[in-house]
């Protein structure tokens, strides 16, 4: 289903889930998403939708649709988790100097006894990768258990995600992933998309086995060495986890436009009120109500 205005030619790309009208695309997989197209149709698409759809949640707008939202649609306007960047640094030493001393040897020790063996390997069809990757997931799941967590990794759902992310990353030649050793076994991979034509690798998985510690840090920071040896822009996707605001990555802004009673407002726990005041400039309409 895309929504398209038929006076500007303003798309909004969408889809159906069981009646809940979704993005469809984005830049990166129904991530970074919005508008598409001429300009100028953007709030006729939200009073159609107002008009004729009871529930959207369209979320991980890579700019800000309030300016196009109606006063009595600001309510739609709901807080959403941050995106985490780092820009392309001209060196790995030149990273470190952000870093205080102490922090700098941590780095260096991870670096040195899960990176230095590390393998990149590049794929051309899914399958291949999703042999490596599989068990990889199950190790993932056992790590969060030993601290009583669970990850979205257990969900029977992602099985099926995972394989169709790693087919198109595949098929289009990006694939990347990056294996972590420790005294030559493999422990921990790091999923991702070089993208060339961007300058830029996207961050997807971290996966790694329960033991022995520091292996998901060591996987970002192998992950962040890779990006700046060769000149890329990482972009850490979205959720801070902890590790990436530790390791140097910044928050940009995310927007969600959403109707459904099921939604609980709640945005993300990653900034502070002062650093999302900070970060957006602006109120959220659906906390002005």
């Amino acid at each position: 289903m895309f929504v398209v205005d038929d006076v500007a030619g303003t798309v909004l790309p969408g889809g159906i889930d069981s009646q809940l009208v979704r993005f469809y695309g984005g830049r990166f997989y129904t991530e970074l998403n919005g508008f598409i197209g001429p300009t100028g149709g953007e709030r006729r698409i939200f009073a159609h939708l107002d008009t004729s759809h009871p529930s959207f949640r369209l979320l991980s707008w890579q700019s800000d649709p309030a300016p196009y939202l109606d006063p009595n649609f600001r309510r739609w306007d709901v807080p959403y988790q941050e995106y985490w960047s780092l820009p392309a640094v001209r060196s790995f030493d030149a990273y470190l100097d952000q870093f205080e001393p102490t922090e700098r040897k941590d780095i260096s020790y991870l670096l040195r006894r899960f990176v230095d063996d590390s393998v990149v390997h590049t794929f051309d069809v899914g399958i291949a990768a999703e042999k490596l990757i599989a068990p990889f997931i199950g190790h993932t799941i056992q790590s969060f258990r030993r601290r009583g967590k669970s990850c979205v990794y257990e969900d029977p759902a992602f099985g099926s995600v995972v394989t169709i992310l790693l087919d198109c990353l595949a098929k289009s030649g990006c694939l990347r992933v990056l294996e972590l050793r420790n005294g030559g076994e493999p422990c921990g991979l790091v999923v991702f998309a070089d993208n060339d034509a961007a300058n830029e690798i996207v961050y997807y998985f971290n996966l790694y086995k329960p033991r022995p510690s520091g292996i998901s840090n060591a996987g970002l920071l192998g992950l962040i060495f890779h990006a700046v040896k060769c000149g890329r822009r990482l972009d850490g996707m979205r959720g801070n986890f902890g590790l990436k605001r530790r390791y140097g990555l910044k928050p940009r802004p995310s927007y969600a436009i959403v109707r459904d009673s099921l939604w609980k407002i709640g945005g993300s726990s990653d900034l502070d009120a002062a650093e999302k005041k900070q970060l957006y400039g602006r109120p959220f309409g659906a906390l002005q109500i």
